[in-house]
């Protein structure tokens, strides 16, 4: 007893000052290590040996892995030297006994400060992969002047800024996992509204011809605008409008400049 007693001061003796045995950093030991020894042992391994994780970023059916290198992702190895240390004596001797006993290790999660530059690149990168138009349900043609209806997409669009920001708060908790922040918007038109209105009735077509001898921008805008109001849908109390179908005429809208035919006039 008094041999295990001895044993027990020697062993605090010589453990002051220094973290706890069984102690871990990510997947590097710094039990029994001084501060300086595992700051200095710390910072001669790549990042990926202390800390072999990825960070994945993640909506609904979305799921986009990086590497923390990928991310500029540093550990705060002051602090995280710091907390191995309070965290090991957390509990006192009992608690480090415990765990040289049943081969427990206490193991700490490195704080870590991704970059924001490339953290914030990488989601703008992921934005063209998600971000997509909201788009109508339509209907489209079949034989006998019958028609089908082709589904809606519901459109997307990633907040590049929100997601950056969590991102980087998340690391310093090593959170690993983030949510992106996604804006959803509906179709007006659905699926389900135009499939309740058949079978359709056609109320009108209409066909005109333009010469060869028109200005390119003035065919293109011809045939822009026939495509916006091809298969348009009139609800029994509704009211066919040809600028809703096409709004403002400008290059956002896919027009080109080109001469028009005003009272008869070019």
């Amino acid at each position: 007893m008094l041999a295990l007693a001895g044993f027990a001061i020697g062993d605090l003796y010589y453990l002051n000052g220094r973290i706890a045995p069984d102690t871990r950093v990510g997947t590097l030991s710094v039990g029994e290590l001084t501060p300086e020894e595992a700051l200095r042992e710390l910072t001669t391994q790549p990042i990926s040996a202390i800390l072999p994780k990825s960070v994945t970023f993640t909506s609904d059916d979305i799921k986009l892995v990086h590497t923390l290198e990928d991310l500029g992702a540093r550990i705060d190895y002051p602090a995280t030297v710091a907390e191995a240390l309070r965290k090991s004596w957390a509990g006192g001797v009992p608690a480090i006994w415990w765990r040289r006993l049943t081969g427990h290790k206490l193991v700490i999660e490195p704080s870590l400060q991704l970059d924001s530059v490339s953290t914030f690149n990488a989601i703008k990168a992921a934005s063209r992969h998600i971000d997509r138009a909201v788009r109508d349900a339509e209907l489209y043609p079949l034989p006998d002047k019958k028609a089908a209806v082709r589904p809606g997409l519901r459109g997307r669009t990633l907040k590049v800024k929100q997601s950056g920001d969590l991102a980087l708060e998340m690391a310093k908790e090593g959170r690993l996992t983030i949510p992106l922040t996604i804006v959803y918007e509906d179709p007006k038109v659905t699926e389900q509204q135009l499939t309740a209105m058949l079978p359709l009735t056609q109320l009108s077509t209409f066909t005109t011809v333009f010469g060869t001898h028109d200005s390119p921008n003035r065919i293109h805008n011809i045939q822009h605008i026939a495509r916006l109001i091809t298969n348009s849908v009139v609800t029994p109390e509704g009211t066919f409008s040809l600028l809703s179908k096409t709004g403002d005429f400008t290059a956002e809208g896919g027009f080109k400049e080109a001469y028009v035919i005003l009272e008869g006039k070019l």
